[in-house]
């Protein structure tokens, strides 16, 4: 048997996964790693989702409009089942995939908040990565996006796993990519650094000034806010 014949035969024992990822104008790279890592282990099909695409910012909105009034138990109700019924539209994969029953996961990244027709693929495990659940809005989003009947849901924030079904929900934080976050030989400039994002120039940790110190722990970014504020209230 040639070589070719071997390789293709062991391709075709292995796992077949789609991944499904959102960009919005380019592809975040984050989530082309994901991608480039998963394709080393298993056949992967990548389907790309438009961030700013209708079916995104229908669910979003109506994510949002919930949320304003999820506390008020009547309202909430009758709310839920007229923006249940307006977002209830199904996305076919069947472009994607020829042949369904070849798919053995399905994998939807967030912010993907979409509702698929997942009835086709028969023998597929779906999962949900869960990656902005700590605000309602973004959360109740993904409810309307059937994220809750999934059969396996990774949450990336260990404290907000309560809002999904306790059965099947796994904590999947945030790792670093090795390729960028690695030890850098530069001169040194500041005493402190702070490395991640800052929502607002108007925040507490954008008016700051003052940076803080990152350690990575098993592969983990842990941001130490607190030593942020010990150091700006001794300053």
């Amino acid at each position: 048997m040639r070589d070719s014949d071997v390789a293709l035969n062991k391709y075709k024992e292995l796992p077949w996964v789609l991944i499904i990822i959102s960009y919005d104008k380019i592809i975040r790279y984050d989530n082309m790693y994901l991608v480039d890592v998963l394709s080393k282990y298993v056949n992967t099909i990548v389907y790309l989702v438009d961030f700013g695409s209708f079916n995104v910012k229908v669910h979003n909105y109506a994510g949002r409009l919930y949320n304003k009034v999820s506390n008020r138990k009547y309202v909430s109700r009758v709310m839920f089942k007229i923006l249940r019924s307006v977002v209830n539209r199904k996305v076919s994969l069947e472009r994607v995939v020829k042949n369904p029953n070849l798919i053995d996961l399905i994998f939807v990244v967030d912010p993907v908040r979409v509702n698929f027709d997942f009835k086709p693929f028969k023998n597929a495990v779906r999962a949900y990565w869960s990656q902005d659940c700590i605000h309602g809005g973004d959360y109740y989003a993904q409810v309307f996006s059937d994220v809750l009947d999934y059969d396996v849901i990774f949450c990336a924030h260990k404290p907000y796993m309560y809002r999904f079904p306790s059965g099947k929900t796994y904590w999947l934080p945030f790792a670093c990519n090795p390729k960028f976050h690695r030890r850098i030989n530069l001169p040194f400039v500041y005493d402190l650094v702070f490395v991640g994002n800052v929502p607002s120039q108007r925040s507490n940790m954008g008016m700051l000034g003052v940076s803080c110190l990152c350690i990575w722990v098993r592969g983990y970014l842990i941001i130490k806010c607190l030593l942020v504020m010990l150091i700006s209230m001794i300053w």
